[in-house]
């Protein structure tokens, strides 16, 4: 009798082959797909809507749901890119140190001088109209450590870890440039200070990473950014 059944070993074998064998540029594109699809879709449309108009209400159910999504996508993630003959240390150093922790405080201090900065200068030129989507957060504390600690990992982990590593041979002008394009791509919903904050702050994340290799710092100082924000 001829057995008809798919052979579930030959399957895999052809399904890692033909993962293992896509171009980079192909690698590349699905894993922010993965990662960002959703949220580069409803960042883009503020650049057709007002989002002043626009209110997202934060609650602790929303942390839950969030958090439970953003674990089902590093694991595909994970799982594509070690059938890629990636190792978890090429994207995912972090290296607890105190030094670390200090510089995730320099951080956070350089991001409330550039806040206040890009503030007063745009509220000089355009009139005050700064506003960007409204968040009505009704998170508890646990739900605003749970998603800024979640936020600043998944962020941290792809704009930084996997792209700087992905891009590392075209040079660290290219690779922070498209880091940082990426981060601004993801958060066009929060208006022109958010945005005269970020660009500044993704280049310098970029140039720290660059030179420590050490994603901790900067998960830190991202929770950090994220608390103040949700609070």
């Amino acid at each position: 009798m001829i057995d008809y059944r798919p052979n579930l070993a030959s399957t895999t074998n052809a399904l890692h082959r033909t993962i293992s064998r896509m171009p980079w540029w192909l690698e590349f594109t699905l894993i922010i797909g993965i990662c960002f699809g959703q949220l580069l879709y409803h960042s883009s449309q503020s650049l057709f809507i007002d989002v002043r108009s626009v209110t997202r209400d934060l609650s602790d159910q929303t942390a839950v749901v969030n958090g439970v999504f953003d674990i089902l996508v590093v694991c595909l993630t994970l799982g594509l890119l070690k059938l890629r003959g990636w190792n978890v240390s090429d994207y995912l150093p972090i290296k607890p140190t105190w030094g670390g922790l200090f510089t995730a405080i320099l951080l956070l201090a350089g991001y409330r001088v550039i806040s206040i900065l890009a503030f007063l200068f745009l509220s000089s030129v355009n009139g005050g109209e700064l506003a960007g989507m409204t968040v009505n957060s009704q998170l508890s504390p646990l739900g605003v450590f749970a998603m800024s600690v979640n936020i600043a990992f998944i962020e941290e982990l792809i704009v930084l870890g996997y792209i700087m590593h992905a891009l590392k041979d075209k040079g660290a002008f290219y690779a922070i440039t498209v880091s940082t394009f990426i981060r601004l791509a993801i958060h066009l919903y929060g208006g022109p200070v958010e945005l005269a904050v970020i660009l500044p702050m993704g280049i310098l994340f970029g140039i720290v990473y660059r030179r420590n290799r050490n994603l901790w710092p900067l998960m830190v100082a991202h929770a950090l950014f994220s608390m103040i924000a949700l609070a």
